[in-house]
């Protein structure tokens, strides 16, 4: 079990839309974990670990400076990251299909994030965070769609509903 992906998980859970600056980073670590062994599957481990912190990094620093175009990424990086886990879900394994499926997915939650921002990182930080925590656990996939609606409902509800309510200013 990969314990960075569920640490991970569990921070976008709680605080990705108020530090939506982690949740880009994050984001574009856990895709470049996913993308990085499909294309460098051959290079060490620390090249494709290096691949994953430079788009985490990338995803941080586009959140810090031009935050319109931070939410089209953060929706783009979280379609991306959804869909990948989707290609997963249904065995799909060779690195074409699954770039394309990415890419389609990033388009579909960059749109969704412009349209809808506040509202819709919300739901794309739960839905990323709860499949960072569910990818990693070894249950049946019956548990993982359950697992992975309670984890992103929760979170929505402690974003949307109680850390306001606790962090008023």
């Amino acid at each position: 079990m990969h314990i960075y992906n569920i640490i991970a998980g569990v921070m976008l859970l709680l605080f990705g839309r108020k530090l939506f600056w982690l949740f880009l980073g994050i984001a574009g670590f856990l895709i470049g974990m996913k993308l990085a062994p499909m294309f460098f599957g051959d290079a060490p481990r620390w090249i494709q670990l290096s691949i994953a912190v430079g788009m985490g990094c990338l995803g941080a620093i586009v959140a810090i400076l031009a935050q319109r175009l931070a939410f089209a990424l953060g929706g783009f990086f979280a379609g991306m990251y959804l869909a990948l886990g989707v290609g997963h879900f249904f065995s799909l394994t060779e690195a074409n299909t699954m770039l394309f499926i990415a890419l389609g997915g990033g388009i579909i939650g960059a749109i969704i994030a412009t349209l809808i921002m506040d509202t819709a990182i919300t739901i794309l930080v739960c839905l990323v965070g709860a499949g960072a925590i569910v990818g990693e656990l070894q249950v049946s996939q019956t548990m993982h769609i359950l697992i992975f609606l309670l984890l992103a409902g929760a979170g929505f509800i402690f974003q949307e509903k109680l850390w306001p309510a606790v962090h008023k200013e």
